[in-house]
């Protein structure tokens, strides 16, 4: 470069003037005949990547994208060409401008149906906040290319996508409560969550065991039986006895589903199980305490179709209603007899007011528990002997010739009471 001095005289000066002027022209003739795009932009604001400026433009730029250099020159990047910020262009522009190095990187033009061009950028620094921008075309697609070009774009991203799914899918296998295995073709385990590793007390080393090693004996055949039909219909869901690796046992949920390859193919099995030791227990305890109560329930409904209620030292009165099959008959002579010998009652009266229908059954049964009660030394008095039935024991040829009958409760009271030398 040529050195200036104060005493360098005007004619010098000029001189040199004229020989920068003719670089200047060769150099922007070179570019101008250049068959690349050049664009020169001035970031205005360091800071802020809509201040790029477009300075400079060659001929060949207006020719690749078809917008005229008049009238863009001096206008921002998002004035003359607003959709390039979706594709990151400002900002990566920007970014060569900040760091002051510089970048190469593609952009695509395209619409629904077709890519109108497609360029390779190469951005370099310039100083005081500028930019060179070099482009050129890569190529014209045609419809067929663009076909392939989406198609490629549409396989990738459903690659990310399924991707994505699977990390979701193997994050929630590997957080499941319950545990979950793959076990191959041969019975192999080959795949365990931390749960289903926990659960039988293995490590690591349970995988490439079979996965007989997790089944107790007393479970093997329940478990057969839903192997054959996973193999059948695809799925099974039961229960099972599994087996821990320090030999206990435990009751077991199990669901378990086949995998099958792109031809159907069998490939193994995926297995869920859920410890149910506690569901078990709570079980038996909630069926003990149903049955304890059934229990109590039906011995409160023995007393009250049985009732004896003592009246005086010597006197015991059992009022019966509803309906008397054998096995109640059975029970009402055994509390009749009982709580005549317990108590050394002497009378027993037997009220059956509250019973509607006799028939054999019921009056051989009276007269049963009345010769039982004899044989004690006491005596039975029958009361509330209706006319209905009356006529039955008469046409069932029911004799009662050895017991005393009364119709009314109140009657047999009254006879029960009189001394026995008035009776």
């Amino acid at each position: 470069m040529h050195k200036m001095n104060d005493s360098t005289s005007i004619d010098e000066l000029q001189q040199y003037i004229i020989r920068l002027e003719q670089q200047l022209a060769v150099y922007r003739g070179i570019v101008n005949q250049l068959p690349v795009g050049v664009r020169v932009y001035h970031m205005e604001d360091i800071n802020d990547d809509t201040t790029l400026r477009l300075i400079d433009a060659n001929p060949t730029s207006e020719h690749l994208t078809g917008v005229a250099s008049v009238g863009t020159i001096g206008r921002t990047l998002d004035e003359t060409s607003p959709d390039l910020r979706a594709q990151g262009i400002p900002q990566l522009y920007a970014s060569v401008v900040r760091s002051g190095s510089p970048a190469t990187f593609e952009v695509i033009n395209a619409d629904d149906e077709t890519i109108e061009n497609a360029f390779v950028i190469h951005a370099v620094p310039l100083p005081g906040n500028c930019l060179a921008a070099t482009f050129e075309k890569l190529f014209q697609y045609d419809q067929a290319e663009y076909s392939a070009y989406a198609l490629n774009a549409e396989l990738q991203q459903q690659m990310l996508d399924q991707e994505a799914e699977l990390r979701l899918y193997k994050l929630i296998v590997e957080r499941a409560n319950d545990g979950i295995s793959f076990t191959d073709a041969t019975g192999t385990i080959v795949s365990s969550n931390p749960a289903h590793r926990a659960l039988y007390g293995y490590g690591d080393e349970i995988i490439g065991m079979p996965i007989g090693v997790t089944v107790a004996p007393e479970g093997a055949r329940m478990l057969g039986a839903g192997m054959q039909q996973v193999m059948q219909k695809g799925n099974w869901r039961g229960e099972s006895v599994n087996r821990r690796k320090d030999g206990t046992t435990f009751p077991v949920e199990v669901s378990v589903f086949s995998i099958q390859d792109s031809q159907g193919a069998f490939q193994g099995m995926v297995g869920i199980a859920r410890d149910i030791s506690q569901r078990k227990k709570n079980e038996a305890e909630r069926q003990q305490l149903q049955q304890h109560i059934i229990d109590a329930q039906q011995a409160a409904i023995r007393e009250l179709s049985r009732p004896l209620l003592p009246i005086t030292d010597e006197m015991v009165i059992m009022p019966l209603i509803g309906t008397i099959d054998s096995k109640r008959a059975i029970q009402v002579m055994e509390t009749l007899l009982e709580g005549i010998a317990s108590q050394h009652a002497s009378i027993a009266i037997v009220d059956i007011t509250g019973i509607k229908v006799v028939d054999t059954q019921v009056a051989q049964a009276l007269i049963q528990a009345a010769h039982a009660t004899r044989l004690l030394g006491a005596t039975v008095i029958l009361t509330g002997i209706q006319p209905q039935i009356a006529q039955t024991l008469v046409s069932l040829g029911i004799n009662l010739d050895d017991i005393v009958t009364y119709g009314t409760l109140q009657a047999g009271i009254r006879q029960a009471l009189r001394p026995k030398g008035r009776w």
